[in-house]
């Protein structure tokens, strides 16, 4: 025997067989003895519940598992039947669920940002409301290399510094450091770079009698709270460079 779920304007109806024995029928045979429950909306709701969990946090890339089976029917029969949807994500992203139909999915993207999921389950016909979470997804904090092959290349009134891409995914900027001294406790920052080179334009001097000092290091891109992390100097030593006096 079946459970019959219905619905009426604003009523809900579910009509429930209850059968608890067997008697025998005048041609020998037997029947059940039934009764059929008919629930209204004054009985307790039939709409199930979902819960798709707690607020997430992860990083780019990983995969975060989703736990929506805390959802409950509201008899306590039938099947729970699931439905994740991604509500929304950042401009650009490409999130992604293994599944969107079992309690238990997977959740990876490639975008830094907030994403919104979403689950519905359904139960004798009736569906609940939607319940989301919210994932954050960070950068990884990764300790950035140091840069090498800094070189300090005079020109007239400057000096170009060049150095290798360092293949730093998380690179944010390169920090330039400056001395009139090969000590690098003496040197000042004097600006950043978002690629592989800077141009400096040390104090007006004529002649340039004497050499520059430089050093060089990456700081990383930080996650959802601001934290970054500072690499080390390409070196212990100042990269020399000198400018060209004008002709």
């Amino acid at each position: 025997y079946g459970t019959t779920a219905l619905m009426s304007g604003d009523l809900q109806f579910m009509i429930m067989p209850m059968c608890w024995s067997s008697s025998p029928s005048n041609d020998g045979g037997f029947f059940d003895i039934c009764q059929v429950a008919v629930l209204s909306k004054t009985s307790p709701p039939l709409v199930p519940t979902a819960y798709a969990g707690t607020n997430q946090s992860v990083s780019i890339m990983s995969a975060l598992p989703l736990d929506g089976s805390a959802s409950v029917s509201a008899t306590g029969t039938g099947v729970l039947t699931y439905s994740w949807s991604i509500v929304s994500s950042p401009a650009g992203s490409a999130p992604a669920l293994s599944s969107s139909n079992v309690a238990k999915p997977t959740f990876t993207t490639d975008t830094r940002g907030e994403y919104v999921l979403g689950l519905t389950v359904s139960n004798l016909g009736f569906e609940s409301t939607e319940s989301t979470i919210t994932v954050t997804v960070t950068a990884p904090i990764l300790t950035p290399p140091k840069l090498t092959a800094v070189k300090a290349t005079g020109a007239v009134g400057t000096i170009e510094l060049t150095w290798d891409d360092p293949q730093f995914a998380n690179l944010a900027y390169v920090e330039i450091w400056r001395s009139t001294y090969d000590d690098l406790g003496t040197a000042q920052r004097i600006g950043s770079a978002l690629v592989n080179g800077y141009i400096d334009i040390p104090p007006r001097e004529q002649p340039y009698s004497h050499d520059y000092f430089y050093w060089c290091r990456i700081v990383s891109i930080g996650n959802q709270n601001n934290d970054s992390l500072t690499g080390p100097f390409n070196a212990v030593a100042g990269t020399p460079g000198r400018p060209l006096d004008a002709p």
